[in-house]
């Protein structure tokens, strides 16, 4: 048989996950007895591995999904010649690759964090400042490849805080702010503070805290909030009633 000459092949370094391909040219072009190797083992064409050949004497080893495992050496043997390379795969960092944005909702309805980590359908955790969450009605976990989401459902003003998400040692935090269904402003001024001694509204459903300007108090379902005995500039003008947190 023909001695058979080769381009030689080249080293290549990827990441967990990727897909690679070592070429490799011989003449002449129709050796036949070609082998591929990575380290001891016989590579052969299967759901991971690839090998094709071109009339022009063109060899090519394709391997997918690579793990860390498969680091080492490959060959490329035709007939009495042989051409090596080094394949090393890295671990991919374990890290956020898209952190969780600030989010804003209102009383009644629902908001999303999410997120996206380095590596596919890692473990992870949920806490609400240092709450540790649990999958359930209120909060809804979602995790599909490299997405995480967190779905906070029918929100309270207690909703607000501090979230993160915790993946391995990494970590990724953000604020939810929750607002009202609406702040009330009354207008009360000099002219009618005698004939009102009080001024009375209405509030949700449930017992909130509600805060005057300049002073805060809990409400039952109706706020009576008594007035100052007496005018004066300072408490002249227009008062505004919001809920928050007392």
């Amino acid at each position: 048989m023909t001695s058979a000459r080769m381009v030689t092949l080249y080293d290549i370094e990827c990441l967990e996950g990727d897909t690679v391909t070592f070429r490799c040219r011989i003449c002449p072009s129709d050796c036949s007895t070609v082998k591929w190797y990575l380290d001891e083992t016989q590579l052969f064409t299967n759901d991971l591995n690839e090998i094709q050949m071109s009339y022009r004497g063109d060899h090519t080893l394709m391997i997918r999904r690579l793990a860390r495992k498969d680091s080492g050496t490959i060959t490329f043997e035709a007939g009495d010649k042989r051409s090596y390379a080094s394949l090393l795969v890295r671990a991919v960092p374990a890290e956020f690759t898209q952190n969780l944005n600030d989010v804003e909702g209102k009383e009644g309805q629902s908001v999303t964090l999410a997120c996206e980590f380095s590596l596919p359908g890692v473990q992870y955790q949920w806490r609400k400042d240092v709450q540790t969450l649990r999958c359930g009605e209120k909060y809804q976990m979602k995790q599909k490849k490299f997405s995480i989401a967190l779905v906070i459902t029918d929100l309270r003003l207690e909703d607000s805080g501090a979230y993160t998400c915790i993946c391995r040692d990494q970590s990724t935090t953000a604020s939810v702010r929750i607002n009202g269904k609406g702040n009330t402003t009354l207008s009360f001024h000099n002219r009618n503070w005698r004939s009102t001694k009080r001024i009375e509204c209405s509030s949700l459903a449930r017992p909130q805290a509600l805060i005057w300007e300049g002073g805060s108090c809990q409400i039952p379902h109706v706020i009576r909030v008594n007035l100052p005995p007496s005018p004066s500039e300072e408490n002249s003008g227009m008062w505004k009633l919001r809920r928050g947190r007392v």
